[in-house]
């Protein structure tokens, strides 16, 4: 069975993803120009922090090909709050650049991090873990002060493949409301602070 890392006991969040239309661009940010790093296979390209101190996440399949999610892929910060990417418990294939958005509770402009992975890591999952029952990580970005929590996932994102340079933080401008991708997935230099709006 899969490994929690740590997060035993937490309840997951309910589904509360849903398929987007393939975008250019959000609000007033730049045209999207995400740069995989590592064969990576989806990317966290913006994310729009709202009033109610959670942030709306969107993903784009960055691999080139048709793509899926397994049932219990989700998002998770490192409060830990884990939300499912989607309700279809049977997957969501999506084509190459093809997006999903996301609402994750629990996320604040003043700083944290956000990471897809294969398992709700409040959940065991049989299937979606590596050989020591740990869930996979496709992606991880960290902004503002940083993770406050008592758990940065940076450290397990980061184990099979460097998909954050540790100690980079993507600077959000005061009167910006979040930030989009314009180049390299891996580091703070290929995001930007904007509006996105979601």
């Amino acid at each position: 069975m899969c490994e929690s890392d740590g997060f035993s006991g937490q309840p997951a969040a309910p589904p509360s993803g849903g398929l987007a239309t393939t975008r250019a661009s959000v609000g007033d940010c730049p045209a999207f120009a995400p740069q995989p790093t590592n064969s990576q296979q989806w990317a966290i390209i913006a994310v729009s922090f709202q009033p109610d101190d959670s942030a709306d996440v969107l993903i784009e399949n960055v691999s080139g090909a048709e793509n899926g999610f397994g049932d219990l892929f989700s998002v998770c910060n490192e409060q830990p709050n884990c939300v499912f990417v989607h309700e279809d418990t049977s997957g969501l294939q999506i084509p190459a650049g093809g997006m999903v958005e996301v609402n994750v509770p629990n996320t604040t402009i003043e700083g944290g991090e956000l990471a897809i992975y294969t398992n709700n890591l409040s959940i065991p999952h049989p299937v979606f873990c590596d050989l020591f029952g740990r869930a996979f990580a496709f992606h991880i970005v960290q902004w503002g002060l940083g993770p406050a929590g008592d758990h940065s996932l940076l450290g397990d994102a980061n184990r099979d493949f460097e998909w954050w340079t540790p100690g980079d933080l993507i600077t959000i401008d005061a009167g910006d409301t979040g930030f989009s991708v314009i180049g390299a997935t891996d580091s703070e230099d290929g995001f930007v602070s904007c509006n996105p709006n979601l």
